[in-house]
């Protein structure tokens, strides 16, 4: 699970992070992604949720495989979007 964080001027690039607790508070405010479908995604999501102003989670096979608890806990996260492959 990679997350990427948007240069927020012209003289920054993109840069990723794995973990969500050690490194949130660099994305607050900011919009993420999140690449990944299963529990530990989810709950990534979910606690970067309360810190970023909206988190993509991006699910490549198109389907969740997170434990039907944590798929309720993110489909119920108003700034949390997911980008389901079709």
């Amino acid at each position: 699970m990679v997350r990427f964080r948007k240069p927020a001027s012209a003289y920054e690039c993109w840069w990723s992070s794995v973990c969500a607790v050690c490194d949130g508070f660099f994305y607050k405010g900011q919009e993420v992604a999140i690449v990944g479908a299963g529990d530990t995604a989810a709950e990534e999501a979910t606690y970067l949720s309360k810190l970023c102003k909206k988190v993509y989670m991006i699910v490549r096979k198109g389907e969740m495989r997170a434990s039907k608890a944590m798929q309720h806990r993110v489909t119920n996260t108003e700034n949390i979007e997911m980008v389901l492959k079709k």
